[in-house]
């Protein structure tokens, strides 16, 4: 056997197996880590929406309602960033 040549099945199923491999830790992660990942995204789309608040102005009183606060008790983005808006 040539240690400088290459061994084409092995190489074959290494690229078939190595990406794979990122999917599933990757899957495993956010199955595993769920209720954190969904409170991560809804912060993150609360904060994208907070800004555009001011557009949905009606009488003095925003028309979009308050983010909801977290069942731990934790404020949001959003709640901490719409916070400083005037009533």
């Amino acid at each position: 056997m040539d240690p400088k040549a290459s061994h084409f099945g092995l190489n074959f199923a290494a690229a078939a197996v190595l990406p794979a491999q990122g999917f599933w830790n990757g899957l495993i992660y956010i199955v595993t880590t769920f209720p954190a990942c969904k409170q991560w995204f809804g912060d993150i789309a609360s904060a994208i929406r907070a800004p555009l608040a001011c557009c949905f102005w009606a009488g003095g009183h925003r028309s979009l309602p308050d983010p909801k606060p977290a069942a731990d008790g934790r404020k949001s983005v959003a709640s901490i960033g719409s916070s400083v808006l005037p009533n």
